[in-house]
Parts: structure tokens; sequence; C-alpha cells
């Protein structure tokens, strides 16, 4: 499981070696300053948003952002040849990997929101008919 607060940390770790402010990057991934800083202090966040970050700075490392595995920063060796780097594509694999794990537990925890959404909304209107009925009788009974 991905402690997000880590990735955060170690998120906020990448801007400060880059020198790069919060805003600075919410604005070239075309995100709110408030999104980045809820990404680096471990609080929830969209997966649309995170990989819109990422994608903006293709030179961190995604398998050291969430798992603290290898260096910061990626080879900047360009791959010409994928058979050649054997080690390189199992480590996009691992991060494909795990950006779908990541995606996962956020639909999760976003379907658990909407199921007590949806019980509460259920208990809202079984109240309502219940003071429904208990005006009906009142009307009934008074009139």
């Amino acid at each position: 499981m991905i402690d997000l607060s880590l990735v955060g940390k170690r998120l906020k770790q990448f801007l400060d070696t880059k020198r790069m402010k919060i805003n600075e990057l919410g604005k070239a991934s075309d995100t709110a300053g408030t999104q980045i800083y809820n990404i680096i202090k471990g609080k929830k966040y969209g997966v649309d948003k995170f990989i819109s970050v990422v994608r903006e700075v293709p030179e961190l490392n995604l398998y050291w952002l969430l798992f603290e595995e290898g260096e910061m920063y990626k080879n900047n060796n360009k791959v010409t040849d994928i058979k050649e780097k054997p080690e390189y594509l199992k480590m996009e694999i691992e991060n494909l990997r795990s950006l779908i794990s990541y995606q996962e537990l956020t639909l999760n925890v976003y379907k658990k929101s909407l199921e007590m959404a949806v019980s509460t909304n259920e208990d809202l209107k079984e109240l309502l008919d219940f003071y429904q009925k208990l005006l009906e009788k009142e009307k009934s009974g008074s009139g």
C-alpha cells in the first residue's frame, strides 16, 4: 500500500531540490496550487491531478516518488533500443503497476464515499417519510 503522506514528502523534497515552487508546478501542470499542496500534505486528491503533475516533471523517477526506491531523478540516458535496456523496461512496468495500484486505491476511496452518501440519503428519505406521516396523523387527528 502506498503511503500518500510519504509520497507528498518526497514530492516536496523533489521540488526543493529543483527549487521549484508549488504554484510553479501547479501552473505548469494546469493544476491549482492547492491541489499540489494537498499532494504534498498527503491529503485527498484525484489521480488525474497526480498524473498531470508528474507528467510535468519527466525527470522525476516515479518509482522513487511512490516507493522511495532508486534515485530521485531518472537516468538521463535516452533509451534507443528497449531490448538493450531490460532494467529500464522493468522499472517502467513497475511505474505503471504503481500508478494502477494508486488509481485503484483512489477509486476504492471514492466508492466507499459514494456508498456512505447513498446510505445517508436513504436514511434522510426514511426520516422525511416518518415526519410526513406524523404530520398527516396530526392533521387527521385534529381535523
